[in-house]
Formats: C-alpha cells, sequence, structure tokens
C-alpha cells in the first residue's frame, strides 16, 4: 500500500528580482508594507471562509494567514493542522469503522482534502468548489492599491515626490 502525497507548485516571473527590491525597503517603508498586506490577507482569509462548503466545518478552521518575519510577504494557507483524517477501511466482519483516527505525521496528507475541494477530483466525480482562488482574485485590486498608497506615503515621509 503506497501513500501518495499531492502539491502544487507556482513559479513566478522575475522573483529574484522582487526579493532583491525588497531587501532594500527600509523599516518604516517595510512596516507599511507588511500591515497593508495583512489586512489584504485577513480580508481574503474572511471571504474564503464565507464560500467555503461547510459540510463539518474542518476545513473553514483551516485557513489561516501567514507572513514572513522579516519581508511584507505573506500567504494563505489551508487544509493544515486541524484537519482530521477519518478511516474508511472496513473491519474483518464488513462492517464500517467508526472510529476516528487521531491524525499524526505518519497518517496524515496535510492539504489534499483542501486541493480536491477547491480544484475538484474527475475520477470521484468530485465537482471542482473554488474558494481560495476567488478571495484572492477579489483581493488583489485592493492589495495593489495599499501597497501603491503605502509606498507613496514611505516616498513622501522621506522627502520625495
Amino acid at each position: 500500500m503506497s501513500s501518495t502525497s499531492a502539491s502544487l507548485l507556482v513559479q513566478v516571473e522575475g522573483a529574484s528580482n522582487i526579493v532583491r527590491a525588497l531587501k532594500l525597503l527600509n523599516t518604516e517603508t517595510n512596516a507599511r508594507c507588511r500591515a497593508a498586506i495583512s489586512t489584504t490577507l485577513s480580508e481574503a482569509k474572511d471571504d474564503a471562509r464565507g464560500r467555503v462548503p461547510k459540510d463539518t466545518g474542518e476545513l473553514d478552521a483551516t485557513i489561516r494567514t501567514e507572513m514572513l518575519p522579516d519581508y511584507p510577504t505573506g500567504w494563505l494557507e489551508v487544509g493544515y493542522g486541524t484537519l482530521k483524517r477519518r478511516s474508511r477501511a472496513k473491519t474483518a466482519k464488513g462492517k464500517a469503522r467508526a472510529k476516528m483516527r487521531k491524525p499524526t505525521l505518519a497518517n496524515m496528507q496535510p492539504g489534499v482534502y483542501a486541493m480536491v475541494v477547491e480544484f475538484g477530483d474527475p475520477a470521484r466525480h468530485k465537482p471542482a468548489e473554488p474558494y481560495i482562488t476567488p478571495a484572492i482574485e477579489a483581493a488583489r485590486p485592493k492589495n495593489l492599491a495599499r501597497i501603491e498608497s503605502a509606498l507613496k506615503s514611505a516616498a513622501s515621509a522621506a522627502g520625495g515626490a
């Protein structure tokens, strides 16, 4: 019996240029940008929680924000932490097990269920029910405006245009 793990890779072109520019930000500008991004992430998290299907509420409880400590960079995480896996195995007599196994690193595939809900699973005839992507897309214009405002106020505070 082999276990498979799923992962999602997003490649950002020009990411090294962005990281280099972020390292050049002064402390005040960094703080302003972090506050702008944190506010946007909080709104996106609330939006995602409003969109996520609520069969048991466990998936909703795993949606949270993360910020890097030194850079104005953050993201939404979902499916890690409190999401439990239920065993669907049958006993020797053919009865379904009702016991819920306690999640451990050995028997847990974090985020797989969250990805199935977001993107669907054609093999199981499970349609996609996106909740993270629409929340992020809805937050994008506000985030860009907040970052622009933070950079302009930092420039004017520094005596720029």
